[in-house]
């Protein structure tokens, strides 16, 4: 097993001391944890180290094991640590470095996501380097998978994490897989209907426009005392990781959340009130976060407009809420050591119909029909993948507003 203190780092953080650790602490192979000295080549075959070109046994040696812990429960497979000799095997030292090991992360990337089917979300690949001219090892985090299960090569190849070994699946296996992930994504969905149903039963005030933020997590771990959770270590571990402009909030922040948070039996829930948001954060002990805001609409100076379109509100308002709520899912994964990977739903709506946003003057106002609400389908995110672009994120909602920004 991992070292305690690893158990809930993100492995794009990972460094050569925790490598460092992993050896010192001699971890055991096991059901979550594997380790390769070198990625080995067949029938005296050159390879990556050699000739700067991947191998194909050393593509499909590492996609046998990734696919055998996403069609189990995840894990971590490390390439450049030596084991013991023992059963189970223990991490004995480290072991022969990898040329460049950031270009052979791209590469893998690309290998893996060609021969994997279906490809597995939230695989991430860390180069971890030893030497200042980057040779050095590699820490592949592998997340338990809602779509298993997953098979490489053409026919594909299925394998399932047993103890510390990957073995071929049966097909009870499949079939026990199959169903298993399918009552993940059951869960999921009924989680997002709920919400959409609750969200739409208390229509919104005259001259206030509502929008819904909610989340659920891939990670089915159980959370019993979030409230314990979000507080430990630091009481300010929940601020400075947004950014706010231009002073517009219109989503309480996470660490006032924190604060003002009481218990439900489900979870917790936390109210606020700002001078023109209102709304309530809403977190539940199965991996669901949701946040409902209402924004005042200012009254329109603009005499051309409708009586009943009157409310403007500006784009930054939701950005915002936006922002705060994905920083939120990032913090709350690594809280929990959980995989990061969520999906995503989004509403909104108006009691007059329709609203306009402004901008800076009167041509770059867009009126957006309401009539119907507003809803963006399900997004999947990966808040803990060190390339995740919130600009992307955004993208979203401003397509589902048509386009307004």
């Amino acid at each position: 097993m991992l070292p305690s203190e690893l158990v809930s780092k993100p492995v794009h953080e990972w460094t050569l001391a925790d490598l460092k650790l992993i050896v010192e602490r001699q971890s055991e192979e096991s059901q979550f944890l594997e380790f390769m000295e070198y990625m080995p080549v067949k029938n005296q075959g050159l390879g990556w180290n050699f000739n700067g070109i991947l191998h194909a046994n050393q593509r499909d040696g590492l996609a046998k094991e990734i696919v055998a812990f996403a069609n189990a429960y995840g894990g971590h497979l490390i390439v450049g640590i030596k084991e013991t000799e023992e059963k189970p095997s223990r991490a004995e030292k480290l072991g022969d470095v990898n040329n460049d090991v950031a270009e052979l992360a791209e590469r893998l990337r690309s290998a893996l996501n060609s021969i994997i089917d279906p490809p597995i979300n939230g695989l991430r690949i860390q180069p971890i380097p030893l030497t200042e001219d980057g040779h050095g090892f590699l820490a592949i985090h592998i997340p338990q998978s809602i779509h298993a299960p997953h098979g490489f090569g053409k026919p594909p190849e299925a394998y399932v994490r047993r103890a510390d070994r990957s073995e071929p699946m049966t097909m009870r296996d499949m079939q026990n897989v199959f169903w298993e992930a399918r009552t993940r994504r059951e869960r999921i969905d009924a989680e997002i209907m709920h919400f959409v149903q609750s969200f739409w039963a208390k229509p919104p005030a005259v001259g206030q426009l509502k929008i819904g933020l909610f989340a659920v997590s891939e990670d089915e771990t159980l959370c019993k005392d979030l409230l314990s959770l979000l507080s430990m270590d630091n009481p300010h571990r929940w601020t400075g990781i947004y950014r706010i402009e231009n002073g517009a909030v219109s989503l309480e922040t996470p660490d006032k959340l924190v604060r003002n948070a009481l218990a439900t039996p489900n979870g917790l829930t936390a109210a606020f009130g700002l001078s023109r948001h209102t709304g309530e954060w809403e977190i539940g002990e199965t991996g669901t976060v949701g946040a409902t805001v209402n924004i005042k609409g200012q009254t329109s100076a603009f005499k051309d407009i409708p009586e009943d379109n009157w409310y403007e509100f500006q784009p930054l308002w939701v950005l915002n809420s936006i922002k705060i709520f994905a920083d939120f899912l990032r913090l709350y994964s690594r809280a929990q050591s959980m995989n990061g990977n969520w999906v995503f739903k989004f509403v909104a709506a108006t009691h007059n119909g329709r609203f306009f946003f402004r901008k800076n003057d009167f041509d770059n106002n867009r009126i957006v029909d309401f009539s119907k609400g507003l809803e963006l389908r399900p997004l999947r995110l990966d808040t803990l993948d060190s390339a995740f672009d919130f600009s992307f994120f955004n993208k979203k909602i401003w397509d589902c507003f048509g386009g307004a920004t």
